[in-house]
């Protein structure tokens, strides 16, 4: 299957994919354990092209320090540019002329994390005008988990810890629904033609973007209120969807594996 993605799709296309349909994480581990030339460029590319589709520009609103909202293209970006370390791609490859070569380097995702908090209120959210003044809560765990790989992969970068904690905090005291078990889809209903577009009713087959936070947080701080909070997003991850979707099996599978170590 990653074979396939790698020769017939993301390889076709240099990477150039917008971030819902990237996976840099198999095609890296592709190349770990193949020796595929091919997918180690194709790494490479994949950081290239998120870190120029997230560039800060003024009047576009997709650049780390301009928040549009939309917190899962840093997220992917940051997973792009980890995927291409990992396999020593983080510097432009001998040889291999691409178009957007010079957006990253290894001292780009240092530079995001420096950024991020211009995009971050004092209260730890990431809001936006495009969901009236709120966050996607599952986006912003998307965020946090690569800020952790980050921290755990390649360098233990001290601004990232009170990145996450804000944001964990902010989430469990304002999006979190007690009773549903999960946190909101997007912090406010968003109105489209008089109807609501996207609801702001608790999503709990999402709980596993957001639960990596709170193991980290308490592998880091050993207060047990985190370690509380993450048994309770477990509870309420929603399995039963699982069990016939292929995209909420991985969705809530992705990142637990890791939390099971931290929470120890």
């Amino acid at each position: 299957m990653v074979k396939d993605y790698v020769t017939r799709y993301a390889g076709p296309n240099n990477g150039g994919l917008p971030p819902w349909w990237t996976q840099p994480r198999s095609v890296a581990l592709n190349y770990q354990l193949t020796g595929e030339s091919k997918a180690r460029v194709l790494a490479r590319q994949m950081a290239e092209v998120h870190a120029f589709q997230t560039r800060p520009m003024p009047n576009w609103g997709q650049g780390w320090a301009i928040a549009d909202g939309d917190d899962r293209r840093e997220a992917r970006a940051m997973v792009a540019g980890l995927a291409a370390t990992s396999v020593g791609a983080d510097s432009p490859i001998v040889g291999l002329v691409t178009q957007f070569a010079s957006y990253f380097s290894p001292s780009t995702m240092s530079q995001w994390i420096g950024l991020l908090p211009s995009s971050q209120k004092a209260n730890g959210c990431f809001c936006a005008p495009v969901y009236s003044d709120g966050q996607k809560n599952f986006m912003v765990g998307m965020l946090l988990t690569s800020l952790i790989r980050y921290y755990e992969e390649v360098n233990a970068d001290p601004r990232i810890l009170p990145i996450v904690q804000r944001a964990a905090d902010y989430m469990w005291e304002n999006e979190w629904l007690l009773l549903d078990r999960g946190f909101k889809y997007v912090s406010n209903n968003r109105i489209e033609n008089g109807a609501v577009a996207e609801s702001s009713k608790a999503a709990p087959d999402l709980n596993a973007f957001t639960l990596p936070a709170y193991a980290w947080l308490y592998k880091q701080t050993r207060r047990q209120e985190y370690l509380d909070r993450y048994t309770i997003i477990l509870s309420g991850l929603w399995r039963p969807m699982m069990a016939t979707s292929g995209k909420h099996f991985d969705q809530g599978y992705a990142d637990v594996a890791s939390t099971y170590l931290w929470i120890q």
